[in-house]
């Protein structure tokens, strides 16, 4: 699928819609603009079954090779037992980019409850190449949540950038991991 509006190759939220992904594919997008696979702002909201996986993969855009969320109460949200979202092989082309992930504008980006978000094999031309936060957006690990940010490449920072964004990390049982990611 290609976005003729420069904007979300496989779906574009806005004005507060909610799209739930359970069990759902974004493959092969592409967007001139903004979330290869999906761009979500005007306080929508993404969030996945609670007990599914989902995939982003192979889509490509000038940010947010995968998706691409900004706006004040717009949120990607990865929770529950068993829940997680795959968001991997995706590439951004411009000098700012987020190969997997773009989030800003107080968007927040939440992994919680047992949550997992594995971002891997992602490409920025610019940087981020897994994951980049523009504040004031947010990114939070809690409650068992597991981030996995893995072989992800970018001229700078391969796997997560934060840019005067919030990163909170809470309680014992929350994980991060970044490994294998490259800058060039």
């Amino acid at each position: 699928c290609v976005a003729n509006s420069h904007y979300g190759g496989g779906a574009y939220l806005a004005s507060g819609a909610t799209l739930i992904l359970d069990g759902s594919t974004f493959q092969s997008n592409t967007a001139a603009m903004y979330g290869g696979a999906i761009m979500a702002h005007f306080g929508s909201q993404i969030s996945l079954a609670t007990g599914t996986m989902s995939v982003i993969k192979d889509n490509q855009a000038s940010r947010g090779g995968g998706l691409y969320c900004e706006s004040p109460k717009t949120s990607l949200n990865i929770s529950g037992a068993n829940t997680q979202l795959v968001v991997s092989d995706n590439s951004a082309t411009d000098q700012v980019s987020g190969g997997g992930i773009f989030v800003r504008g107080s968007a927040s980006l939440s992994i919680d409850s047992g949550g997992n978000l594995s971002v891997s094999g992602n490409k920025a031309n610019g940087l981020g190449g897994g994951i980049y936060v523009a504040g004031p957006a947010s990114l939070t690990i809690n409650s068992g949540g597991k981030l996995s940010v893995l072989g992800n490449n970018a001229t700078g920072a391969g796997g997560l950038f934060l840019n005067l964004a919030m990163f909170n990390m809470r309680d014992l049982g929350s994980q991060l991991l970044l490994s294998g990611n490259r800058a060039s």
